[in-house]
């Protein structure tokens, strides 16, 4: 008895890698000193002993509440004399320790150096197509617009009766959608324009409250004012749109406007955008109060449906925003030479906080003249805008601004195109 136990002492596993009992392979050989692999490339160990039972681990510091996992590679080749696997994924870059499973028993090979794993990369930004609307023989033209040059190419005349303003598209549908309407306010439909085939339909019912439109990620919104004369305790809403059935389902976020409060507007390029960090739409109401008429932050807070108002801009130069890839920015018009012959306008960019509601810090402008409507390209950086030329003629320019370079210029000037979006 007393021989037999001290047999089982002397084969007892050794959890450090077999010590204390013969080991598992003999005469190991592991790839040369300086070596690196990545994960999916094999490598091949001699030796002699190897089974086609063993298994190759790796043992690596782990964050959850075992101090370490197990990370099991993937055996191509295995002989008496030779062991070939595979280096899975997940091992931390640098010396990691081989280690030989066979049954209850383990080994300690020796060590391999592996490669740090590069990011795996995001998806590539799509070549986005911008397109703009005017009037032409009364009826709204579509133009296809060079981005390197501003060249116009008509690509469809709507017909009688059919009307789009206010365009927004939702990002990767390749599809325009606008408000169908022949007065600049007032009641209208919301449509859509296939700029591939050509078609345009209206695609909801007539809404009496519509002010302008905007996306979230992959969903069409209306914002609805309730009245047309506006007391204090307006509701406002949003109508949220199923692009591609029409179905209209509006939810309303409440009263929002202070006592005293005598009208509310949106400027002629208003605007409704979407910040997805906050989950909020925003935009920039004209509030009257019976003294000062000031531009203001407002937000629909899509999981609260509250309307919460921001901050007073206490002036009608910031009068819309722009989305810049995830970020919220604000256009302000600033007057330089302000009373004199050379009094002329200045377009600057600024960063607003979606939560705190506020105004932030100037990123970017300096653009003579004023400037609306912009689109960024994320995969160029770039962003377009429109300055209206003349009223009377309805004809704009259409510029580009570089946020890499810091730079802007005009693209085309005097062109009879009201409005521009960025397709997808």
């Amino acid at each position: 008895m007393l021989i037999g136990a001290v047999a089982l002492v002397g084969c007892s596993k050794d959890d450090g890698g077999n010590e204390g009992g013969d080991p598992l392979v003999t005469n190991v050989t592991l790839p040369a000193a300086g070596t690196s692999f990545a994960s999916g490339e094999t490598v091949t160990i001699t030796g002699n002993g190897f089974t086609a039972s063993d298994a190759i681990l790796f043992r690596v510091p782990t964050k959850a509440t075992a101090p370490t996992t197990d990370i099991r590679a993937t055996i191509i080749k295995v002989t008496a004399t030779e062991l070939t696997f595979e280096v899975p994924e997940g091992l931390p870059a640098g010396e990691n320790s081989v280690i030989l499973k066979r049954g209850a028993s383990e080994m300690t090979l020796g060590k391999i150096s592996i490669e740090a794993e590069e990011p795996t990369p995001g998806p590539e930004p799509q070549t986005a197509i911008l397109y703009g609307f005017g009037i032409k023989d009364n009826h709204t033209v579509v133009y296809r617009i060079d981005a390197e040059n501003g060249a116009l190419t008509e690509i469809a005349a709507l017909q009688d009766g059919e009307y789009l303003s206010g365009a927004v598209t939702i990002p990767g549908s390749g599809m325009i959608f606008g408000i169908a309407r022949e007065e600049a306010w007032g009641a209208g439909a919301v449509c859509r324009f296939d700029p591939e085939t050509k078609t345009y339909e209206v695609l909801t019912e007539t809404i009496p409250d519509i002010e302008i439109l905007g996306v979230t990620k992959d969903k069409l919104y209306a914002l609805c004012v309730g009245t047309s004369a506006v007391a204090a305790d307006t509701e406002i809403s949003l109508s949220e749109i199923d692009p591609q059935t029409g179905a209209i389902d509006k939810v309303t976020f409440g009263k929002f406007l202070p006592t005293t409060t005598q009208d509310i507007g949106w400027s002629d390029y208003g605007t409704l955008v979407y910040d997805p960090q906050s989950d909020r739409l925003l935009t920039t109401p004209r509030i009257y109060d019976g003294e000062n008429e000031d531009f203001h932050l407002l937000a629909f807070d899509m999981a609260t449906q509250k309307a919460v108002l921001g901050e007073r801009l206490a002036t009608d130069n910031v009068n819309y925003l722009f989305r810049k890839g995830n970020d919220i920015c604000a256009v302000y018009e600033r007057i330089v030479n302000y009373g004199t012959a050379n009094e002329s306008a200045v377009t600057d960019l600024y960063t607003v906080d979606p939560t705190a509601m506020t105004l932030g810090n100037k990123i970017g402008g300096d653009i003579a003249d004023s400037w609306f409507g912009w689109n960024y390209d994320a995969a160029t950086e770039r962003m377009y805008g429109l300055s209206e030329e003349d009223w009377e003629t309805k004809t704009y320019s259409i510029g580009v601004y570089d946020w890499k370079a810091g730079s802007f210029k005009k693209l085309s000037e005097n062109v009879q195109v009201q409005s521009i979006v960025l397709v997808e």
